[in-house]
C-alpha cells in the first residue's frame, strides 16, 4: 500500500511583530531560506524578498497576503521544485524584480493582480481566479500543452502591453483562456496551434474595449488607438467592442489562430479578422474563416462562433473581429466612340486595391491586355506584344482582376462601337 507522505505545517504569523513578513525579516538577515521537501508554509502575511535574499522552496507555500519581490533575483532559486499558493482574496505580485515560480497555484474567486511581470516555470493553475496583468506579461515557460489548468478563472489584461505568453515546441493547441470580469461569458478565449515543433514563444492579450479608445503601445510597437474607421481594401466593418493582440514572441513558426466568441455580441455579419497594419496604419483583412464552433467548450462557458486563420506576419499584433466584401463597382461594357460617355472601362474603388492587376483576354484566349496596376485606361486599344496599339474589333472579351488580398475577379466585357 502507498502511504501518504507527513507534512510538517509550518505557521508564521506576521501580524503579531512586524509591519513586514516573518519570511521576508529572515530573508533579509540571513540571504535564504530553504522549505524542504514535504514541507508546508502557512503565511498570513505578505512574502517580501529585499537585498538579495531568496527562498529555495521544495515544498509548499501557502500565502494569504501579497508577493513583493526587491530582492535583485528571481526570488525563487532554480532549484526550487515546490509551489506557491495564492490563498487569500486580492493579492498582489509587485516590486522591482521579475519572480520565477515552479508551480503557482490561484485559490478562490477573487483577483490575483500582477503588478511586476512573472514568469512560471512549470505549471499554473488558475482555477476559478482572475489573473489580472495590467500591463506586465505573465509567461508560462512550460511548453507542455497541458501546463496551463483553468476552472472557471481567466487572464484579464485591460491595459495594453499585458500579455499572457506560453513557450511552445509542437504543433498541438495551446490555450490562451483570456477574457473579462464585465462580459456575458466571461470568456473571449484564443487557441494556437504552431505549425511545427520549433521552439516559440506566443502571447494574447483580450482587450474589452473599442480600439478607439485603447491607448499605449503593443508588445510589436503598435501604437494605440487603433480607429475603427481606418480600413483597408475589402473591409467593411471594425468590431468596436473589443479586439485581441496577438503576438509571436520569439520564434519564426506560422500559426493557426482561432478566436472564439459569441454571435451575440455584435449584430454585424461577422466573416473574417483584419489584422492592424504598420504599413498603412489600416485593419486589413486578414483572411480569417468564421463558423460556427464544434468540439466541447464547456470550459470556456461554450462560445458558439470562432474566426480562425493562419498568421505568418505578425509584425504587428492587433487583430479584430470584421466584415468583409467587395468595394468595388464593374460594369460589363464599354463603347469607345470618343463621346465622352463610357470611353474607358473605369473600376469605381480599384484605388483601394492599388497592387491589383487587369488581364483581358479575346475569345480565343488570346491576351490583349495586361496591366500592373490598371490605370482605368483601357479604350479598346491593345497594349500588349505583337497586339500593341491595334484597334480591337467589336466583340465580347473576357478578363481576370486580382486584387491585392491575392482573390481574382473573372468575367466578361462586351466591347461595342457605335
Amino acid at each position: 500500500m502507498k502511504t501518504q507522505p507527513t507534512y510538517q505545517k509550518i505557521i508564521l504569523w506576521t501580524l503579531l511583530l512586524l509591519p513586514i513578513s516573518l519570511i521576508s525579516q529572515e530573508l533579509q538577515n540571513k540571504g535564504v531560506i530553504q522549505v524542504n521537501n514535504n514541507t508546508v508554509v502557512y503565511n498570513e502575511g505578505s512574502v517580501h524578498l529585499v537585498n538579495g535574499s531568496s527562498i529555495i522552496n521544495q515544498g509548499e507555500i501557502q500565502l494569504k497576503q501579497d508577493w513583493i519581490n526587491y530582492s535583485g533575483t528571481t526570488g525563487l532559486t532554480l532549484a526550487s521544485t515546490g509551489s506557491v499558493h495564492m490563498i487569500g482574496g486580492y493579492q498582489e505580485f509587485s516590486g522591482n524584480d521579475v519572480t520565477l515560480f515552479y508551480d503557482l497555484n490561484l485559490i478562490g474567486t477573487a483577483v490575483k493582480s500582477v503588478q511586476q511581470s512573472i514568469e512560471i516555470s512549470n505549471t499554473l493553475n488558475l482555477n476559478a481566479s482572475i489573473l489580472e496583468t495590467n500591463d506586465n506579461l505573465v509567461t508560462l515557460n512550460n511548453p507542455d500543452p497541458a501546463s496551463l489548468t483553468w476552472d472557471k478563472g481567466f487572464i484579464s489584461s485591460e491595459l495594453l502591453g499585458g500579455y499572457f505568453i506560453r513557450q511552445t515546441n509542437a504543433a498541438s493547441v495551446y490555450d490562451f483562456p483570456v477574457g473579462s470580469i464585465n462580459q456575458t461569458g466571461n470568456y473571449r478565449p484564443v487557441q494556437i496551434i504552431p505549425e511545427n515543433n520549433n521552439a516559440n514563444s506566443y502571447g494574447v492579450r483580450y482587450a474589452h474595449v473599442n480600439p478607439d479608445f485603447d491607448y499605449g503601445t503593443s508588445a510589436s510597437g503598435a501604437m494605440a488607438p487603433f480607429l475603427v474607421d481606418a480600413k483597408g481594401a475589402g473591409v467593411q466593418w471594425v468590431n468596436d467592442q473589443y479586439y485581441h493582440n496577438v503576438y509571436r514572441f520569439s520564434g519564426n513558426s506560422t500559426a493557426k489562430v482561432t478566436l472564439y466568441f459569441f454571435d451575440s455580441d455584435v449584430t454585424e455579419d461577422i466573416n473574417s479578422a483584419a489584422q492592424w497594419s504598420p504599413n498603412t496604419l489600416k485593419w486589413e483583412d486578414a483572411q480569417f474563416n468564421v463558423a460556427p464552433t464544434s468540439g466541447n467548450l464547456l470550459a470556456y462557458n461554450s462560445p458558439n462562433v470562432q474566426a480562425n486563420g493562419v498568421v505568418d506576419n505578425f509584425v504587428h499584433d492587433a487583430f479584430s473581429l470584421s466584415e468583409t466584401g467587395m468595394d468595388i463597382v464593374i460594369y460589363n461594357g464599354i463603347s469607345p466612340n470618343n463621346d465622352g460617355k463610357n470611353d474607358f472601362f473605369v473600376i469605381p474603388g480599384l484605388e483601394n486595391y492599388p497592387n491589383n492587376r487587369l488581364t483581358i483576354y479575346n475569345r480565343w484566349g488570346d491576351i490583349v491586355f495586361d496591366q500592373s496596376p490598371y490605370e482605368n485606361n483601357f479604350n479598346g486599344i491593345s497594349q500588349y506584344n505583337g497586339l500593341w496599339g491595334e484597334e480591337l474589333q467589336e466583340d465580347t472579351y473576357f478578363y481576370t482582376l486580382k486584387l491585392n488580398n491575392e482573390k481574382t475577379i473573372t468575367n466578361y466585357l462586351e466591347l461595342i462601337r457605335d
